[in-house]
């Protein structure tokens, strides 16, 4: 499984006016609320629209069969707090665009993420997606699986970047990833 993170461009450089991308009112009403009262930061829906940012960072997550887990779109936002994450559940804003698909829109102070994205990242995303992948597989047997059985193993290679890291080595998320037999590369 490879979990990966690549930056998109909108709009050009050429002329003096800055760039825009549209994103929902919604969604920009309540960063502008959460600025005010970070605690609660979880699952909105957008609607309406606003303007920021040009860069886009998405980050996703797939296995060798060619799956893919729901993608996350992360935008810098520099009046945020440097631990502060803003997370949205996006409805349509899916790899596939299957009935239901949805994907997660986040703000954060940096592009690369920080510790509040990944711990999101790796609840709202990595662990639904390998539960998944197990459970179909799980499904053609009849076998329980433990530590021992390999083909229960998910081996899983990402960027490794400093903040990425610190998480995974946090010791709540390294007993999720034991728990699902996922192992870090």
């Amino acid at each position: 499984m490879n979990w990966d993170a690549t930056t998109l461009k909108f709009g050009n450089f050429i002329s003096d006016k800055p760039e825009k991308i549209l994103i929902s009112k919604a969604v920009y009403d309540d960063m502008e609320s959460k600025k005010k009262n970070p605690k609660h930061n979880k699952d909105k829906v957008a609607e309406g629209a606003s303007p920021l940012g040009i860069f886009v960072k998405k980050y996703f997550l797939s296995n060798s069969f060619g799956q893919v887990a729901t993608p996350v779109y992360l935008i810098k936002d520099t009046s945020l707090e440097e631990n502060a994450c803003l997370w949205y559940k996006i409805p349509g804003l899916s790899s596939l665009n299957p009935i239901g698909g949805y994907g997660f829109l986040a703000f954060c102070p940096t592009r690369c993420g920080n510790e509040a994205f990944f711990k999101y990242f790796i609840d709202e995303v990595i662990l639904p997606f390998v539960q998944d992948i197990q459970a179909i597989i799980q499904s053609s047997t009849e076998k329980v699986w433990t530590e021992d059985d390999h083909q229960a193993i998910v081996f899983m290679s990402c960027g490794g970047e400093e903040s990425q890291i610190r998480v995974l080595l946090e010791e709540t998320i390294a007993t999720k990833f034991s728990d699902l037999l996922i192992v870090v590369a």
